[in-house]
């Protein structure tokens, strides 16, 4: 009789892990969960407006760094300045060809101004002064590309000084453009093309022929300094230059600015030499 109690103990316990299992194994369907649709964006747009400090303007107003990523090239063979645009692209996945449209808005400038969120003296970018592609590819997988603004070099350099600004915005049939971030107000100051050459000097204070340089040039990309004793030129920012005698000696700086040879400054002062 013991011995029927303990089997049937068994095919009891071992009935209730079958069902256990059967439930655990038992398919069911869950709702699909929402998934982001994918948009567009500059990524231009964005620098503007989510950058630390930032102004709402894509601004193009200083001299490049070299070896840091920056908003510009210029290309000195065929007189091009080009300020590169952004597009970027939101979303889980990045399946799918976008065919981006780029298009001009001409009246955003006009209407900034009247606004006062532009200044005055700002000069909507003649038509006539630059190039811009009407459309890109942003391929399959691809989350970003970008494309050029062509501006004619000579016509910067010919309004020294000047603020400009342009309205680039993208559009798509393939994929919604996010709003507030479709369109890039480029503000390009042309003054930082003009280098100014100066400097100052001072003897060391122990060795009456030991002159120590300071560079003080503004918009420079390099810059050569000339001691005026036959010596072979220096590149270094600020020197330390020895005379072997004493004696009154033109020193000449020239800097080099982002434009190349085209755009130089050149300073040259009398340096007394005890």
């Amino acid at each position: 009789m013991k011995n029927k109690l303990i089997q049937i103990k068994s095919l009891l316990l071992l009935s209730f892990i079958i069902i256990g299992l059967m439930s655990s194994c038992e398919y069911k369907e869950y709702p699909d969960s929402d998934v982001p649709e994918q948009a567009i964006y500059m990524t231009s747009a964005a620098a503007a407006t989510r950058a630390p400090s930032p102004t709402g303007f894509y601004d193009v107003n200083s001299v490049a760094i070299p070896g840091q990523l920056f908003r510009y090239v210029v290309d000195p063979v065929t007189n091009r300045f080009n300020i590169s645009l952004g597009i970027g692209r939101s979303g889980i996945s990045l399946e799918g060809d976008v065919n981006v449209n780029i298009v001009l808005n001409a009246d955003t400038v006009s209407k900034l101004k009247t606004s006062g969120k532009l200044a005055a003296d700002v000069m909507v970018l003649p038509a006539t002064a630059f190039n811009l592609q009407t459309s890109i590819l942003m391929p399959s997988g691809s989350s970003t590309t970008s494309f050029p603004l062509s501006i004619d070099l000579p016509f910067l350099i010919n309004n020294p000084n000047t603020r400009f600004a342009i309205g680039v915005g993208i559009t798509s049939n393939d994929r919604k453009a996010t709003k507030n971030l479709n369109t890039t107000i480029v503000l390009l100051n042309t003054s930082f093309l003009f280098p100014v050459s100066n400097f100052t000097f001072a003897a060391n204070t122990t060795n009456p022929k030991i002159i120590n340089f300071t560079n003080t040039s503004i918009n420079g990309v390099s810059s050569t300094w000339n001691f005026g004793d036959g010596s072979a030129v220096s590149t270094e920012k600020s020197p330390i230059k020895t005379y072997s005698n004493s004696g009154t000696y033109n020193v000449t700086l020239t800097t080099i600015g982002v434009t190349g040879d085209a755009q130089k400054s050149v300073k040259t002062t009398s340096v007394i030499v005890n």
